[in-house]
């Protein structure tokens, strides 16, 4: 009956820890099938990237084992170990499942599962350490908080920081619970993922209570780091020398030491291609300037100087507090920073910090992250000025939270007390600050470098110049109307209203409608846009017939046309024959007189007398007394000229606008025709190059 007994004691045991710690566990089951999910159906950057930062890096790297090469035993690495050989298992196991459309797509969803468990641990984590330190309820809400956090979540979909954050936790748990075998080797696998969780190794030193725990410490983080680092150092050295040369030579990227070193990008490393030859190690992107052996040396000493201070290391609050100190120091000493990097202080925020206040760095170092990825390095690409301000509030946010971590840490003078009220205002002050200082600078070169970059550039410039900046602009897509409408006036687009190609209103009565207090207007279309191709015939059509073009060309595949729109004129005969068979028999001439800013329709009818060898266009130009081009407008024949029948007459039209500030005088019109291939004007039969159709006055300028 013993075995009965212990039994119903076991489970007794169990039913009262399942429901102390049933809100926990509750909110443990939502993280994990949330991060599960998350996993299959979250793409990191959005729409605006279309993979993370270093997916297809990891992703190319792994993809050596297909050849049978492994990290450290065939090519070197400037990431210690345990990622490259996790992201190798992932590899090797995404080949057992059957392709995708994207090749890239099963291995990152294997890479992120495999990172999941680290992930959900860490969780537990957070809730058992604040146990340590304070009640379950603070607990429960530390917890839920961190749950909550998109850093987190953020590192898990694109990096491999869960890994290693999983390592710093559990060793900052050893410490605060007396374990040296578990802090020391915690840390040092930690160390084998990515050099952060040493930046707490010193807070074990100082925090355990006796020589002999302190000396099992060291022995525990020499072992775990040795089992990962001492297989291919033996076998293969001078790989693993690579990746502490490629650490110890690497430039400086996204922190102040790179911009006072001249550097505004972010971090880059040696090309795969040369991983075989240990001698590409010694890589770096820019020269170092700084004195680096000193820096490190100063911050060495400070370091040194407040460790040793009198701290209460069996506080185990002010333990967390100094790891996270500590970790701070290691970030800001650094030469590099990448964004991910909020997920270590924001956790260790959490732990060590009032909840509020761990909180509110947590936010604000999350917000930094996807500042500097995607919005810095993708949608501001190139504009330097812009991460380097982000840098140096980050880094301004980084050295408050650091100087708060340490005034908690050592407390009871006044001036730690000041810092721990003022540190986190200050904080928000320089992000809020920061925000509205950079907002419009931001928006206006966004702005300049999307329209530098647009392939529509030419066109949108064209349009800001022209001499009506509110004439009217018909869009039949609404792709042209979302990538035209933040650079034109307000209110000059018009998206003509269909459903792919289905016109919901009468072409005629809807343009006439739009365009009945304008003189001019402009048509848009893109060409590659089958479903609207014979809509868009159906508009240009009703402008061929009420209007006349002053321009009509291509701005790569969207097409663009310039219509006058002024009522028909009387028609005039000429009668000028030019060389090739080609005549002008009649012409619609203006008024005599004018006003500047004015527009007039001209049609031409041409025929031929004989068959023309040649296609030509047709030119209408409007000269001042001193031979001074002031308007203008070239098109061909709807017709090619070669292909022109004897006794055949084709009609052409063109709009002139004159400009707004035409002085007032004496203009003359004068049209003519030249070939397409070389562009030399074909003559008239009496010897000239352009029939002068008569004289045009301007009389003074529109009030």
């Amino acid at each position: 009956m013993r075995w009965k007994r212990s039994a119903y004691s076991l489970f007794g045991r169990m039913h009262v820890w399942l429901t102390e710690h049933q809100a926990f566990l509750l909110l443990l089951a939502a993280f994990t099938v949330f991060r599960l999910l998350a996993v299959v159906a979250l793409r990191p950057g959005g729409f605006i990237a279309h993979q993370g930062p270093d997916q297809l890096y990891y992703f190319d790297m792994s993809r050596f084992t297909g050849s049978g090469l492994l990290p450290f035993f065939d090519f070197w690495m400037e990431y210690p170990p345990l990622m490259p050989w996790l992201a190798t298992l992932a590899y090797r196991l995404s080949l057992y499942l059957y392709p995708w459309d994207v090749s890239i797509f099963w291995f990152n969803l294997v890479f992120r599962l495999l990172l999941l468990p680290f992930d959900v641990a860490t969780l537990v984590l957070v809730y058992k350490s604040v146990l340590r330190l304070s009640s379950r309820d603070r607990a429960l809400q530390v917890a839920g908080l961190w749950a909550l956090l998109f850093a987190p979540l953020f590192a898990l979909l694109t990096w491999f920081d869960p890994l290693t954050l999983f390592f710093l936790v559990l060793g900052l748990y050893g410490q605060l619970t007396d374990r040296p075998a578990l802090a020391g080797g915690s840390i040092g696998f930690g160390f084998m993922a990515k050099v952060l969780p040493i930046g707490i190794w010193p807070v074990g030193l100082f925090s355990l209570r006796s020589n002999r725990q302190r000396a099992m410490y060291v022995a525990c983080t020499a072992i775990s780091a040795g089992l990962v680092v001492l297989p291919p150092l033996i076998m293969a050295p001078a790989y693993v020398v690579a990746m502490f040369r490629a650490l110890l030579t690497v430039s400086s990227w996204e922190t102040v030491w790179a911009l006072l070193e001249g550097y505004t990008g972010y971090g880059l490393v040696a090309p795969l291609a040369a991983r075989v030859d240990p001698a590409a190690a010694v890589f770096s992107v820019h020269p170092s300037i700084l004195p680096w052996p000193l820096i490190s040396l100063g911050f060495a000493v400070l370091y040194a100087f407040l460790i040793t201070r009198h701290i209460e290391w069996t506080n185990k609050s002010r333990v967390v507090s100094f790891a996270l100190f500590s970790l701070t120091v290691l970030v800001l000493h650094n030469k590099g920073y990448s964004p991910q990097w909020a997920v270590y202080l924001g956790t260790l925020a959490l732990l060590a910090l009032p909840t509020g206040r761990g909180l509110g760095y947590a936010l604000v170092l999350s917000a930094a992250m996807i500042v500097e990825w995607p919005v810095a390095f993708i949608l501001l690409d190139g504009q330097g000025w812009f991460l380097a301000a982000v840098i140096v509030l980050r880094t301004a946010v980084i050295a408050l939270l650091s100087l708060e971590s340490l005034a908690r840490a050592l407390p009871g003078a006044f001036a730690w007390r000041v810092i721990q009220r003022t540190a986190l205002p200050l904080a928000l002050l320089v992000s809020v600050g920061g925000v509205f200082a950079l907002a419009g600078p931001t928006w206006h070169s966004y702005a300049a470098s999307r329209l530098e970059t647009d392939p529509l550039a030419p066109l949108i410039k064209s349009l800001r110049a022209a001499e009506s900046p509110s004439t009217p602009i018909v869009v039949l897509q609404p792709d042209l109307l979302e990538r035209l409408y933040t650079y034109l006036p307000r209110n000059t687009l018009h998206l003509f209203p269909n459903a792919w190609g289905d016109a919901w209103a009468d072409v005629g009565k809807w343009l006439s409608t739009r365009l009945r207090p304008y003189d001019q207007a402009w048509l848009l279309y893109d060409n590659t846009d089958e479903a609207r191709r014979s809509l868009s015939d159906v508009l240009r059509t009703w402008f061929d017939i009420e209007g006349c073009p002053v321009l009509q060309t291509w701005y790569g595949p969207v097409w663009a046309g310039h219509y006058v729109l002024a009522p028909e004129l009387e028609e005039c005969p000429v009668d000028a024959g030019f060389e090739d068979g080609l005549h002008l028999v009649t012409a619609t001439l203006p008024h005599k007189s004018m006003s500047p800013g004015s527009t007039f329709c001209l049609r031409l009818m041409w025929a031929a007398d004989a068959a023309p060898s040649k296609d030509y266009a047709v030119f209408v130009h409007l000269l001042s007394a001193e031979g001074r081009l002031i308007a203008q407008s070239d098109t061909w024949p709807p017709e090619p000229t070669s292909m022109w029948t004897v006794g055949e007459t084709v009609l052409t039209s063109h709009g002139l606008v004159l400009p707004r500030y035409l002085s007032p005088g004496h203009y003359t019109l004068h049209v003519g025709l030249y070939a397409l291939d070389d562009g030399t004007r074909l003559p008239l039969i009496d010897g000239s190059n352009a029939v002068r159709l008569g004289e045009l006055v301007v009389e003074g300028p529109t009030s």
